[in-house]
């Protein structure tokens, strides 16, 4: 069992080694993934490394501060992702979904509900696509059947009846210095 400290370095290096590649949507990398990479990992690309399930599922646990979704502010849900990123030593700034994604960047959205927090990327062909859970593989698809154009009207229900309250977008570096 590797400590926090280690399975950060785990994340760094794995970030390291996928960071430069193309945000294409392609679910067959990450078959055999399903037990041990989430919403947060698909979003950043993050396909190896020893990682235990239990740092991705208790949000806060890399920076120090677990959180259970449901018994937090929003702006302190908020300030969990910002240094979560932060440890990751991940180079990013807050833009809108209108926002062009200039070379060298790529972008993800913040996804959070009433029960839960749930991350989607931006892929190459303007499309958004995210990782639903553990078990799933991942989509391009909303509840609806319909392709993901935009997160913030897409039907994304992560737990059944719960409700959409807020979503921002990153623009995140992939000169990754970390």
């Amino acid at each position: 069992m590797l400590s926090v400290e280690q399975q950060i370095e785990e994340l760094k290096n794995s970030i390291r080694r996928h960071i430069q590649e193309e945000f294409n949507f392609q679910p067959i990398l990450w078959e055999g993934l399903n037990l041990t990479r989430n919403c947060f990992t698909y979003a950043l690309n993050i396909r190896d490394g020893k990682i235990e399930r239990s740092l991705l599922s208790n949000y806060g646990k890399i920076v120090n501060k677990p959180s259970q979704i449901k018994n937090i502010t929003i702006d302190e849900a908020y300030d969990i992702t910002i240094k979560t990123l932060k440890v990751l030593y991940l180079d990013f700034k807050e833009c809108e979904f209108e926002t062009e994604v200039p070379d060298g960047y790529f972008k993800v959205a913040w996804y959070l509900s009433h029960r839960d927090l749930h991350w989607l990327r931006r892929d190459n062909n303007g499309t958004w696509s995210h990782k639903q859970g553990w078990y799933f593989s991942p989509t391009n698809i909303d509840s609806d059947g319909n392709l993901i154009l935009n997160p913030a009207t897409a039907k994304i229900e992560l737990v059944p009846g719960d409700k959409f309250v807020q979503i921002r977008y990153f623009l995140i570096s992939k000169n990754y210095q970390g």
